[in-house]
């Protein structure tokens, strides 16, 4: 499914760019405009993504069908993985991009250090 136009004006502005936030409205396809610029520059940089608990799957599903076919997807969080043990072992595992939930950013700690790119959805949630 191609991008829409606002969609594609808002990877345009990432590209120039190199820390934005994406203030756009409810439902007009923020998610879809970060998976889309992901894949311009992961691999070689790695992504991680915060986002809330019930929508970890929703990203998961994002980055597979409309990101980089090549891209190794991390879930640090989130129903599959509830665990610490389940989190690390995501994590130990190689990959190129990692979603989490917000509580998980926690129990990880300094490990998630290691990304260049940070995507967080629902902001104004994580940071409470």
């Amino acid at each position: 499914m191609p991008l829409y136009p606002q969609q594609l004006a808002a990877v345009a502005k990432y590209r120039k760019v190199p820390r934005a936030i994406n203030l756009s409205p409810y439902g007009t396809g923020k998610t879809r405009t970060v998976v889309a610029r992901l894949a311009e520059i992961c691999p070689p940089k790695r992504a991680l993504c915060v986002v809330p608990g019930s929508k970890v799957e929703d990203w998961y599903t994002e980055l597979t069908q409309h990101g980089n076919r090549d891209w190794r997807v991390a879930l640090l969080g989130g129903p599959t993985a509830r665990t610490r043990r389940q989190r690390l072992r995501a994590f130990r595992r190689p990959h190129h991009v990692a979603v989490i939930n917000h509580d998980g950013v926690a129990v990880m700690g300094k490990m998630l250090l290691g990304y260049d790119v940070l995507a967080v959805d629902e902001l104004h949630d994580f940071k409470n």
